[in-house]
């Protein structure tokens, strides 16, 4: 199944590298943001000029080890009842689109990687930023639970399509919750105090806000804190899907077919 998956991507080069491209483009967009910025500011929040470029070019990095995209087409096998070949093989559905994420992991790091890490090059080359490498051995150690824990909520909000006629408005909704409380969009802790506890308790903050801070450097106490914490979400999600999916399955009619 992971070889036929990764053919599959492979076969399909051009799509992951347009959007590496585009995601660069919409990376360098948001770096003339912060230009203008910094024109009248020395620091926002706790961050320098140097330290938000740094952040900001750990983003599609980052996002390329823990974003999950199954919510675009398994609600979809659900509701065209494409699901009920699956469910005669002898493999859980879920553990084939893990096997399936993995394999679109494996394959944008090969196509798009390279042009990332011209960019990262690039980038902190003319800035003058240095990166520790032991701090990125940390972060690469810490996405592999980020990328569970993601899919495991892609999980959940696929399996509502046992009751939900459309699950569009839960895939942007999900986008939106990553942008605003998981870092995509700004470092989460740039919030106002009254805010920040809400942000850094939800647990969105670990698909792109906790992994960049690793590779900016963060305590060995709050890695670990970071890491119980990331644990426990996956747990309560993993129930969930499981729920879910039980209850799913007993109200599935296998429409369209």
């Amino acid at each position: 199944m992971f070889y036929s998956y990764l053919s599959t991507m492979m076969e399909y080069w051009g799509i992951s590298v347009t959007w590496a491209l585009i995601e660069i483009v919409g990376l360098f967009s948001a770096l003339f943001l912060w230009f203008a910025v910094y024109a009248s500011n020395k620091t926002v929040g706790n961050y320098s000029f140097g330290q938000m470029i740094f952040y900001y070019a750990f983003i599609p990095l980052v996002g390329s080890l823990t974003e999950v995209y199954i919510i675009s087409s398994l609600p979809k096998m659900i509701k065209d009842g494409r699901i009920s070949t699956d469910l005669l093989k002898p493999y859980k559905i879920s553990v084939c689109f893990f096997i399936r994420t993995i394999s679109l992991k494996v394959a944008q790091q090969v196509l798009k990687l390279p042009f990332f890490l011209i960019m990262l090059a690039g980038i902190f080359l003319y800035f003058g930023l240095i990166i520790n490498l032991s701090n990125v051995i940390l972060c690469l150690l810490f996405c592999p639970f980020a990328l569970f824990f993601n899919y495991l909520v892609d999980l959940c909000l696929s399996y509502t399509a046992f009751w939900i006629d459309d699950v569009w408005a839960l895939k942007h909704l999900k986008i939106v919750l990553l942008l605003v409380f998981g870092g995509m969009a700004f470092p989460v802790d740039l919030v106002p105090m009254g805010l920040k506890s809400i942000f850094l308790f939800l647990p969105f903050k670990f698909v792109y806000y906790v992994p960049i801070s690793i590779v900016q450097g963060i305590s060995l106490d709050a890695l670990f804190s970071n890491l119980v914490q990331i644990i426990c979400w996956i747990a309560i999600f993993g129930v969930m899907a499981k729920l879910l999916w039980r209850a799913g399955i007993k109200k599935y009619d296998a429409y369209g077919n």
